[in-house]
This record gives structure tokens, C-alpha cells and sequence, in this order.
């Protein structure tokens, strides 16, 4: 079976500079937002979840792309776990944003929420799985374990 891939990406040099792009624009999120959120307005707010969300969109097309390409064929093993690794690199860069959105507190959650109604459901979520939230050292030590589990 062959999928058709272009629909994700014509060829693998696309693939690579939305990988290049989506760390760039992890690391910057990072700097920009990390430690910050409790100060961020509303506006704000809005701005560093839509970035969020769409790094976190071209994460999945790009693990989609190299889950799809590997299942057409399984000698394509080290492609898929190339893609893997970068993914949790930059995963790694984005995984202070549900901790740290969890440290805030309530008043502040529910004023980022109701200013953020599309993102609603993701982040009352994010507020039903705290008190199941580690530190961000072992949530890490979480996210590159999920690699080799």
C-alpha cells in the first residue's frame, strides 16, 4: 500500500523546514512566554495560546507525515524515529505552557478562559488533570520516556 503524501508535504525538504521552523519557533516561544503567563493580559494570553496551538499543528502533520511514510514501509524504521526525537526535542520546549498555565491562579485561569472561549475545553481540561501533573523535570523525564515505551 502506498499513501499519497503530498497533502502533507510535496517531499521531505518541506518536511524539513517546517521542522527547522517549528523549533525556531518553540525556542522563541519559550523565551517569550515561559515564566511569564502570570503577567500576560488577556490579549496577550490569546496571542501565546494560538502560537502554542499552531507549532503544535505542524508537530502533528509532521509526525503524521513520517508515521504515515514508515507504515508503507517498515525498513523506513530510522526515518519514523528520526522525527520522533525532534519532535520531543521541541515538545520539550513547549511543556511549561499546560504546567505553568496550572500554577496560575483560578481568578486568572477563568478570566484566560472566558477571553478564550475557542480554547475552553482545552484548557478546563489542563485545570482537570492538575492535580495528576508532575514537576516539569519529571514530566520531561515523561515525554522522552514516551519515545522508547
Amino acid at each position: 500500500m502506498t499513501w499519497d503524501l503530498s497533502a502533507l508535504y510535496e517531499n521531505e525538504k518541506a518536511l524539513e523546514q517546517d521542522l527547522d521552523n517549528a523549533r525556531a519557533r518553540a525556542k522563541s516561544f519559550q523565551s517569550v512566554c515561559k515564566g511569564k503567563l502570570k503577567t500576560l493580559h488577556v490579549n496577550e494570553f490569546l496571542e501565546s495560546i494560538r502560537e502554542y496551538e499552531s507549532i503544535n499543528e505542524v508537530l502533528g502533520r509532521i509526525m503524521t507525515y513520517a508515521f504515515l511514510n514508515f507504515a508503507t514501509d517498515s525498513d523506513k524504521g530510522s526515518f519514523y524515529a528520526k522525527y520522533q526525537n525532534e519532535y520531543t526535542k521541541i515538545a520539550e520546549d513547549l511543556l511549561f505552557f499546560p504546567l505553568e498555565f496550572n500554577t496560575l491562579p483560578k481568578t486568572k485561569q477563568e478570566e484566560f478562559i472566558v477571553a478564550a472561549s475557542r480554547y475552553r475545553y482545552y484548557l478546563e481540561s489542563l485545570m482537570e488533570e492538575k492535580p495528576y501533573q508532575l514537576s516539569q523535570k519529571e514530566e520531561r523525564i515523561l515525554l522522552k520516556k514516551e519515545m522508547t515505551a
